[in-house]
């Protein structure tokens, strides 16, 4: 059944990366290669993300996060911007959903306030140390990921990368995201591509592995909260 699994994901992102458009041309998710290694094909590239795509939702709304700041606004009497309303659908495509809460108001601490609201709708705020509840964080990311040992690694960074300054978690979630990256050439999915087709990326499978924790400090130079 896995064969099959790995087969059919490998057909599909074949045949989307030959329809790809052309660089240059409107900014998507899946032309972002940025968390790839230089030597990673476009295919390889995309397997990656696929395995580490369940995080993109983790510290989001489960209404999602234009129902969170409509709903965050009203409770604080924020007027919402013109620019949150006209950037709905760019941020969507874009697969940028949290950059709309800095577009909700050109007032700082308005959106601190909102960001604030918002993360606190997921129920992952602390409402003592206003700081991350790591552990759950931690747990949600073991849940959401496929492979056991790509969660556990990638839990572990969620420990260490840095904690949201102003309530924004966009650093945040790409720290985790870029471990993940990181540890994906070795995900059994991954594995399993390459050996069926090892021309997929041959320095893959010859890259040092790093701990979570080096690879957030590496990647991140930031103060950063270490367990």
């Amino acid at each position: 059944m896995k064969v099959v699994v790995v087969l059919l994901l490998l057909s599909v992102l074949v045949c989307c990366g030959s329809a790809l458009t052309p660089p240059g041309t409107f900014a998507t998710p899946w032309m972002d290669t940025s968390l790839c290694a230089p030597a990673d094909s476009l295919t390889l590239c995309q397997l990656k993300k696929s395995q580490c795509a369940p995080l993109d939702q983790l510290l989001t709304p489960a209404g999602g996060v234009v129902g969170a700041v409509t709903t965050c606004a009203t409770a604080s009497g924020v007027t919402l911007s013109a620019t949150f309303f006209m950037g709905v659908g760019t941020a969507f495509m874009q697969g940028k959903p949290d950059a709309l809460v800095d577009q909700a108001s050109p007032d700082p601490a308005t959106a601190t306030t909102l960001r604030r609201c918002v993360l606190n709708t997921t129920g992952l705020l602390d409402p003592e140390t206003l700081t991350l509840n790591r552990s759950a964080v931690a747990a949600l990311v073991r849940g959401a990921l496929t492979s056991p040992e790509l969660g556990e690694t990638v839990a572990a960074g969620a420990m260490a990368c840095p904690e949201p300054l102003d309530f924004d978690v966009k650093i945040y979630k790409s720290c985790m995201k870029a471990v993940c990256m990181m540890e994906a050439a070795n995900s059994p999915v991954v594995s399993m591509a390459q050996t069926f087709l090892p021309s997929l990326a041959p320095t893959a499978k010859t890259a040092t592995k790093k701990s979570p924790i080096t690879t957030a400090k590496a990647l991140h130079p930031v103060p950063i909260i270490f367990p």
